[in-house]
């Protein structure tokens, strides 16, 4: 890739999220201004705003990719954005939903949890929480494949997967002040970004809908919300050492082949 291109990709992909901020602030002060129109106070704002925060990520993201899609990207990319070959969807492999399955399955293992005397959970929020969180990282995936494809580029760069990593987690991190800085967080963007980089996308979006979305919904460990809205908990206050060991077997499962070959 020449620097050009490398320059286009970086600015656009960088002003992708610096403006998905913007779009949430702006979003925010309206649903504020309303309220206050409707004279509720400062606490009720708080509380609404909290209650419908994946949501509210949804909806600025979503409004966010539309404007990207519309005056930021070429027509030649966005005539492939709903080709389902854009994603190279592989369902014969079974790798691709075993590795999740495989992952979801330690964790729950030692995190052994049990169900909530007084859960707040319910079928139609859990309808929202799933759609918000699995489409809202899917855009992450989308945003990259296209300017990938715009860019004309061949792989993507290791360092790349770190970058993309720490940008939407940092980006995730500027829109809720309020919620708990969690290191495994930037390790699951950093494995649906490793997962694309070694070409399978299928994987990336497996692992979103099969892992995340349980951990998140299920079982407690939602970055906004913790426990207030899931079925289960669990006597564990931090996962970080159990993803972080989860994401260490899964890159040396993916590099097994060529770590034994540079030994012998």
């Amino acid at each position: 890739m020449d620097i050009l291109n490398a320059k286009k990709f970086y600015i656009k992909y960088l002003a992708f999220y610096l403006s998905s901020v913007a779009v949430h602030i702006i979003l925010i002060s309206i649903i504020t201004f309303f309220h206050f129109l409707l004279n509720h106070r400062l606490i009720v704002v708080e509380n609404w705003v909290y209650d419908f925060s994946w949501q509210l990520l949804l909806l600025s993201k979503v409004t966010t990719f539309i404007i990207f899609i519309k005056y930021f990207v070429f027509s030649n990319s966005r005539d492939k954005l709903f080709d389902i070959s854009f994603f190279k969807f592989d369902l014969k492999d079974p790798k691709n939903y075993l590795l999740p399955i495989l992952s979801l399955s330690f964790i729950i293992y030692y995190l052994d949890p049990f169900v909530q005397d007084h859960h707040s959970f319910d079928v139609g929020r859990g309808v929202f929480h799933l759609l918000s969180v699995s489409l809202t990282m899917l855009i992450d995936l989308i945003i990259v494949s296209i300017l990938f494809n715009e860019s004309n580029r061949e792989k993507l760069h290791f360092v790349e997967v770190c970058i993309f990593s720490i940008v939407s987690y940092s980006a995730f991190q500027g829109i809720f002040l309020f919620s708990t800085s969690s290191p495994y967080v930037l390790v699951l963007n950093f494995l649906m970004f490793y997962f694309f980089y070694k070409k399978n996308e299928c994987l990336s979006v497996f692992f979103i809908l099969l892992f995340i979305v349980p951990l998140y919904l299920f079982l407690g460990f939602d970055p906004i919300w913790s426990s207030d809205f899931s079925l289960l908990s669990t006597k564990l206050n931090s996962i970080n050492i159990h993803i972080i060991a989860m994401a260490f077997s899964i890159v040396l499962y993916f590099n097994w082949g060529h770590l034994k070959r540079r030994v012998s």
